[in-house]
C-alpha cells in the first residue's frame, strides 16, 4: 500500500473513505443485486464488512493456489494509493474471497463461478467499526489520469453517495421448499462403516464426512434475508457471503475461526465434537457435561488440537494452547473448543497460515493425505468451497478467515446445503447421522424451512 500521490506508469488504484450515518450493511448489499457482493460479520468483533463491485481481482488454481494468491495480492496491494490519514486504518480497502476445499476443484455445476481461488478488491466497501459506518471507494486510475485527479474523482463520488431506505418486508414468509438428500441414511451408514474399517486397519485416525441436500423453492432465494435471520439466531457466528456473479451466492453462518493474523500475532481455535442443546437449563448442563466426559469426543477433539499444533510449528515462535477444552454453546448445538494463540516467526501475513491450516482435521481428517483421498473417492458430490477458508486480507497481508461450514450455495430458486461429521474409531453411524441433521438446521431455518417437520429418513 502506498500513501503518496506521485505519477505511476503501471496499473494503480486509488481509494477514498468517508464516514456515513445510519447505514445498514445488509441494506447496502440489497442495492447491488447485479454486482459481485461480499459480506463478513460476527457480533463479537468490532469490525463488520459488506462490499460490492470489482475494482481488481486475482485467480489461482491447483496445489499452489495459496502462494499464487499471496504473491498476486502483495503485488497489487503495493499499487493501491490511500491518502485519507484521518480515517481509521480498519476501514481501508481489503481483498475478499476464498479457496476451494480440493486443489483439483473445477468450477462447474452448482459451483460454476467459483474457481479454486478468487479474491476481489471491491469497488465499494462499507465498514462498520465501533458503531460507526465508513464508505470506502476504490477504482483503477484511468488512462491519462493522474493519481491526484483520480483521488478527486473518488472523493466527489463518495460525497454524492446515498443509500435509499430499506424497503424489504423481512422477515418474509418463504413457504415450504422441496428437499432432496444427496445421500440417504443407508448410503451414509455404509460410508461411515467403510471409514471405521479403514480406521481399524490404521489407514486413518479420523475422517470428516460431509452430507448435502438440495432445496428447491417456488421463487428466487434472497440470501440477504437469510443473513438477517442468521444474525438474529446466531450472532456469535461468522456470517459470510461470497457472490462472484449475480444469482450465484455462497453464504453461511460458521461457528469456527480458521485463523486471524495481525502483524506477528496469530489466533485460531480447535473446534471439534458436538452435542445438541437441552430443552431446559438442567438438561443443557447435563448434555454439556456428557460431551466433556465422553472419551470418544475428547479423543476426536485432541486429534484436531495436536494437528493444529504440528502444522503451525514451522511458522510460529511459540504457541499458547489451553490445557482443557471449553464448551461453546450456539442456538442448537454445543461444541468443544480449545483456543490457540501464537507469535509468527516472521510477519508473513495470513495466507501462509491459512495454507498450513487447511483443511484442519475438523474438516478433513488425519493423516491428511489419506483422509482427503478417502473423501474424494467416496463422497457422491463435490464440496466446492464448503469447509474451506473464506474471509478477507488487508493491504498489509493481515486478515481473518472462517471455515465455511453451516453453509449453502444458491442459484436463483435452488440451494445446495452442506454439513459434516468427524468419524473416529468408535463412531456410531446412526448417531453421526443425527449429528449431521442437527448441523443442517441453521441454514434450513434461515431459508424459511421448519426443521421439526423435515424427516430425512423420508428421502432415502
Amino acid at each position: 500500500m502506498q500513501t503518496d500521490s506521485v505519477a505511476t506508469s503501471t496499473s494503480a488504484w486509488v481509494s477514498h473513505s468517508l464516514q456515513l450515518k445510519g447505514v445498514s450493511l445488509l441494506d447496502f448489499l440489497r442495492q447491488y443485486p447485479q454486482e459481485a457482493r461480499f459480506f463478513f460479520e460476527n457480533d463479537r468483533l468490532p469490525l463488520a464488512l459488506a462490499a460490492c463491485g470489482v475494482a481488481a481481482s486475482v485467480l489461482a488454481q491447483g496445489s499452489q493456489r495459496f502462494e499464487t494468491i499471496r504473491q498476486q495480492l502483495e503485488a497489487r496491494s503495493a499499487q493501491v494509493f490511500v491518502t485519507q490519514a484521518y480515517s481509521p486504518k480498519a476501514v481501508r480497502p481489503r481483498w475478499f474471497g476464498g479457496f476451494s476445499f480440493r486443489s483439483g476443484h473445477r468450477p462447474e455445476g452448482v459451483w460454476a463461478g467459483f474457481p479454486a481461488a478468487r479474491f476481489v478488491l471491491p469497488r465499494r466497501q462499507l465498514a462498520r467499526i465501533d458503531g460507526q459506518s465508513w464508505l470506502t471507494l476504490t477504482d483503477e486510475v484511468r488512462p491519462g489520469e493522474s493519481l491526484t485527479q483520480a483521488q478527486r474523482r473518488l472523493a466527489h463520488e463518495a460525497h454524492q453517495f446515498s443509500i435509499p431506505k430499506a424497503v424489504s418486508d423481512f422477515p418474509r414468509t418463504l413457504g415450504k421448499g422441496r428437499l432432496e438428500w444427496l445421500m440417504g441414511q443407508s448410503q451414509w451408514r455404509a460410508l461411515v462403516e467403510a471409514a471405521i474399517e479403514r480406521i481399524h486397519h490404521k489407514a486413518l485416525e479420523k475422517v470428516v464426512l460431509a452430507q448435502a441436500c438440495r432445496l428447491q423453492m417456488a421463487g428466487p432465494i434472497d440470501p440477504i434475508d437469510a443473513l438477517g435471520r442468521l444474525k438474529q439466531v446466531y450472532p456469535q457466528c461468522y456470517r459470510f457471503l461470497v457472490a462472484p456473479h449475480p444469482g450465484q451466492v455462497f453464504f453461511g453462518s460458521s461457528p469456527e475461526l480458521l485463523a486471524q493474523v495481525n502483524e506477528n500475532r496469530v489466533e485460531t481455535v480447535s473446534m471439534a465434537s458436538s452435542i445438541r442443546r437441552g430443552q431446559t437449563p438442567e438438561e443443557d448442563q447435563a448434555l454439556g457435561e456428557k460431551l466433556m466426559a465422553s472419551a470418544k469426543e475428547r479423543h476426536e477433539h485432541a486429534v484436531v488440537v495436536q494437528s493444529i499444533q504440528k502444522r503451525l510449528k514451522a511458522l510460529t515462535r511459540q504457541l499458547a494452547i489451553s490445557n482443557e477444552p471449553e464448551i461453546v454453546r450456539f442456538y442448537n448445538i454445543q461444541h468443544l473448543q480449545t483456543k490457540i494463540q501464537g507469535e509468527l516467526l516472521t510477519p508473513c501475513g495470513i495466507l501462509p497460515v491459512v495454507e498450513a491450516m487447511h483443511p484442519t482435521p475438523a474438516m478433513g481428517g488425519t493423516p491428511r493425505p489419506a483422509a482427503l483421498a478417502f473423501i474424494e473417492q467416496t463422497e457422491p458430490f463435490q464440496r466446492g468451497w464448503y469447509a474451506s477458508p473464506v474471509g478477507w486480507v488487508d493491504l498489509e497481508g493481515n486478515g481473518l478467515f472462517a471455515v465455511a461450514i453451516r453453509s449453502a450455495v444458491v442459484h436463483q430458486a435452488h440451494a445446495q446445503l452442506f454439513a459434516g461429521a468427524g468419524i473416529v474409531n468408535d463412531s456410531d453411524p446412526d448417531r453421526e447421522w443425527a449429528e449431521v441433521q442437527l448441523k443442517f438446521r441453521p441454514m434450513l431455518e434461515a431459508l424459511g424451512q421448519h426443521t421439526q417437520t423435515i424427516d430425512p429418513r423420508a428421502h432415502p
